[in-house]
């Protein structure tokens, strides 16, 4: 019977270690994450990073400009089979022997191409967009691309 309660209480000690060992770990994440602060956020306000030029238009603006978006999805589909096919293009030209320079520019320019494509249509939907503006609309969109680039930069600055 001795050995019965024995066993017991030593189950009860390591359900209690247990306990107190995941609370640790749930408390280190949490000070973790309120030391490390907000994440940063990504986008720069030059005109080349679409993101942040969306982030700087009005909501409606916003709104307009995903369903030029989503009129054209279907003919600026990005490939991403036809892209990694690309890619090992790339790799099978750095390996071979012998080595051929313009095996290895032409298959970067097929890659290129396809990003280039897709760039210019999202371009072109920015410029629809920004063009249906009024002055006024333009001058607070240019401010508040302006501040996102101040703020980005103070950021990198630290």
């Amino acid at each position: 019977m001795g050995d019965q309660i024995k066993h017991t209480k030593n189950w009860k000690k390591y359900l209690l270690i247990g306990s107190v060992g995941l609370n640790l770990i749930f408390a280190g994440l949490i000070v973790g994450a309120v030391i490390k602060g907000k994440p940063e956020q990504r986008s720069a306000a030059p005109m080349g990073n679409m993101r942040a030029v969306m982030s700087a238009l009005p909501d409606e603006k916003r709104n307009e400009l995903r369903a030029i978006f989503d009129q054209n999805k279907s003919k600026n589909k990005f490939d991403r089979a036809k892209f990694r096919a690309a890619a090992e293009s790339i790799s099978k030209a750095v390996e071979a022997v012998p080595f051929n320079r313009a095996a290895l520019e032409a298959a970067f320019d097929q890659q290129q191409n396809m990003v280039s494509v897709a760039a210019k249509s999202g371009s072109q939907a920015f410029v629809e967009v920004i063009s249906n503006m009024t002055d006024e609309e333009r001058m607070v969109f240019s401010k508040h691309m302006r501040e996102n680039h101040k703020k980005s930069k103070r950021k990198k600055d630290k």
